[in-house]
């Protein structure tokens, strides 16, 4: 599964958001979080539900192919 770092930059577009605010609503580090959205990191699948979760969207909309 790969994230379409679009749609989630999309998202926090919508919101008005920074990586600091997706970082405090899904609980994920923000180093971690600006290692994956910079792509030297893969997400796993419980980051991914967090990411998604954060943003009030289902998983499958920060997914590409899906």
């Amino acid at each position: 599964m790969e994230l379409d770092l679009t749609a989630i930059r999309i998202e926090l577009a919508k919101k008005d958001w920074s990586y600091k605010d997706l970082s405090k609503t899904s609980g994920i580090s923000y180093n971690t979080l600006i290692s994956v959205m910079s792509g030297n990191r893969g997400g796993n699948i419980k980051t991914l539900g967090k990411i998604a979760k954060g943003l009030g969207v289902d998983v499958t909309k920060i997914l590409k192919g899906i």
